[in-house]
């Protein structure tokens, strides 16, 4: 399981303040952005709807690193793997990839399992 880029990480999000008041305004952000990035956008806020955990929301970059760091002192991916290394390959992980991950090594990470009611959160169970 490689790392995709943190496609939709909140490093990678930039915050326009949008008012949009009347068509011309709608067709200049359009203009602006490229339909297809706004098909992107909203195709990705349909994504969180529907399926919460398959964005990073519950686990912050705090938790992520102390995984990390777990994994590797406990040479979970291998006896030579770095905590970057580490890092670096679940900072791409979504929740449900994470809470998974933690929940293979319960007696190590099962303090940063999800509680059940994030994982009922689905909008399609």
């Amino acid at each position: 399981a490689g790392g995709n880029g943190r496609e939709g990480s909140v490093a990678s999000v930039r915050r326009m303040p949008v008012a949009i008041k009347n068509k011309d305004e709608a067709a200049q952000m359009v203009s602006k952005l490229g339909s297809q990035r706004i098909n992107n956008i909203f195709t990705h806020l349909r994504k969180i709807c529907q399926h919460p955990l398959l964005v990073r929301h519950h686990f912050n970059d705090d938790k992520v690193k102390e995984i990390a760091e777990l994994a590797s002192a406990n040479k979970l991916f291998g006896g030579n793997c770095t905590v970057p290394r580490v890092l670096q390959e679940i900072s791409g992980y979504n929740d449900f990839q994470l809470h998974n991950f933690c929940h293979t090594y319960p007696t190590l990470l099962g303090q940063y399992l999800l509680p059940p009611t994030c994982l009922m959160a689905s909008g399609k169970l």
